[in-house]
């Protein structure tokens, strides 16, 4: 998915850290952060558009809480710096020169040594619509009704 892929390359162009995804190497050492797969819902948005809500959870992990904490405000406010606009980037890591915008983020120490960052944002997508044959021909015949009668 290319904004999981472009989310991964803004955490790590702004916090020393390394990144992981599934699945998780058995040997790490803090701090890094932890990207699952995102939590997704959607719903109608218009006649002609649905929109999918994402929601992602990515795990800061450090060596106590109040580090890991730090670290997830870091990169929080590196992502409200950026106007919590991520550079969406091709499979070689190239900038497209488009971007994600998140809807914002939040972050909590979850357990000792781990905090949570989420961050969430909305795609929309149009409806697939049939494809019908096209009107060639339309012919409209008009008659008047006579009232004399």
């Amino acid at each position: 998915m290319q904004a999981i892929s472009s989310i991964i390359q803004f955490c790590q162009q702004h916090v020393d850290a390394a990144v992981y995804q599934d699945p998780l190497p058995e040997t790490k050492t803090p701090p890094f952060l932890y990207v699952p797969t995102p939590v997704i819902s959607d719903r109608p948005d218009t006649t002609s558009t649905y929109v999918r809500m994402l929601s992602l959870s990515v795990k800061v992990y450090h060596e106590d809480s109040l580090q890991a904490f730090a670290l997830a405000d870091a990169l929080a406010f590196a992502i409200a710096n950026a106007r919590y606009l991520i550079p969406l980037a091709d499979g070689d890591g190239i900038p497209t020169g488009e971007y994600l915008r998140l809807d914002g983020t939040e972050f909590q120490v979850t357990e000792d040594g781990i905090a949570q960052l989420m961050l969430k944002w909305r795609q929309r997508y149009s409806y697939e619509r049939a494809v019908s044959p096209k009107v060639s021909k339309f012919t409209l015949e008009e008659q008047v009704k006579d009232h004399a009668t």
